[in-house]
């Protein structure tokens, strides 16, 4: 029998049971190696998918919320420096991710990966305006996602190339052409970069993983 060590095996394995419905135990025997998979994703499991190093951060059913262990890139927010307002819905980061940052993923791996219906909050200490509700396959995490799901500062620190660096959230700043980032140090910076600035991506998914 292979060995089953991660996550990734763990939900496969279950999923593999679910179609066994006369095997005595198979339920509870599927339900103990979810919960442990839930577990190893507390534990900062990491796994490949796409030729890149994913963290999984949250598990429901046998969906994983993944993130990439780094930034992957550095690029602006948006690119049009004259924006009067940005927001999630509208960024050229989010439709870079959900087209060019695609096409590194297979056709099998597409079709593991979630269309998942974002809410953009406002900004919770200036109220800026978070934007339409979007619909999405690869995006940014939010100010809430983060609390959730990365809820210490060493958690969140990312880095490029073996270096520290800022990355991008999804979620509006203190100004409507600010977007919120987290910092060198690990902090949620409210206030926001400008969104024409360049700060590091780690694009965060949801993928079926059986």
């Amino acid at each position: 029998m292979a060995k089953i060590n991660s996550p990734e095996d763990l939900l496969s394995a279950a999923a593999l049971l679910d179609d066994i419905l006369n095997y005595k135990g198979a339920e509870e025997l599927a339900s103990t190696w979810r919960k442990s998979a839930e577990y190893l994703s507390t534990q900062k499991a990491l796994l490949d998918f796409g030729g890149l190093s994913w963290q999984m951060l949250a598990l429901d059913g046998n969906k994983a919320l993944l993130i990439t262990t780094d930034i992957v890139d550095e690029q602006s927010y948006d690119d049009n420096s004259e924006a009067e307002e940005v927001t999630w819905s509208n960024c050229s980061l989010r439709k870079y991710l959900n087209n060019t940052f695609l096409r590194k993923f297979n056709s099998t791996e597409l079709s593991q990966i979630v269309d998942v219906v974002n809410s953009n909050e406002c900004n919770e200490k200036y109220g800026t305006n978070g934007g339409a509700t979007t619909t999405d396959k690869v995006f940014n995490l939010s100010i809430d996602d983060v609390r959730k799901h990365l809820n210490n500062n060493d958690d969140r620190i990312g880095k490029i190339d073996g270096e520290v660096s800022c990355w991008w959230l999804r979620s509006p700043g203190e100004y409507p052409i600010n977007a919120v980032f987290i910092n060198d140090i690990g902090d949620i910076d409210f206030s926001g970069d400008c969104v024409d600035f360049k700060n590091g991506i780690r694009p965060a998914l949801w993928r079926i993983m059986s």
